[in-house]
């Protein structure tokens, strides 16, 4: 479990976060979670180098609604509902990251795998692009205003070779 803080990963402070270290130029990060039922929350996977550069990947609980986005520090890129998703379930996230390009998948079974058609810029993760030294992350991520909890069944982090 991580317990959703309220301070979220774009905000100085302690945001609810367990990453680990990009080694790879090419790697994939996948991981299984579930919201808490009946919580106003957001819970998924980042890639993290700072509060300004990051990419995340959330399922996002509010109400009786379900979303899935993908964001940035700056901007949201995707959104889009989840009907199928039921809480209390887990949702299955993928950050794909070949070089310099990044790809994201969702799945509700993990089988089947939904591609997003997104390709984010990998480059704004560079200790070039965004300073420091200590290079870029991958990681659990949870927020909530309230007291949440998300479960995170698994993750993996694989180094890929082609």
């Amino acid at each position: 479990f991580i317990k959703a803080r309220s301070v979220n990963i774009a905000e100085i402070g302690n945001p609810s976060f367990i990453g680990r270290r990009m080694h790879f130029a090419k790697s994939h990060f996948t991981t299984a979670v579930v919201l808490e039922k009946e919580k106003d929350m957001e819970a998924g996977i980042l890639l993290f180098q700072n509060e300004k550069f990051f990419y995340k990947m959330v399922a996002q609980q509010i109400v009786d609604s379900s979303f899935l986005i993908v964001s940035s520090a700056n901007e949201i890129i995707y959104k889009a509902p989840l009907p199928k998703y039921k809480p209390g379930n887990a949702i299955f996230l993928k950050f794909k990251a070949i070089e310099k390009d990044v790809f994201c998948e969702f799945s509700l079974n993990n089988k089947t795998w939904i591609p997003l058609g997104l390709t984010l810029d990998g480059k704004i993760l560079s200790t070039n692009v965004a300073g420091g030294f200590v290079g870029a992350y991958f990681g659990l991520y949870a927020f909530a205003n309230s007291p949440a909890n998300a479960r995170f069944e698994w993750a993996e982090f694989l180094k890929v070779n082609n």
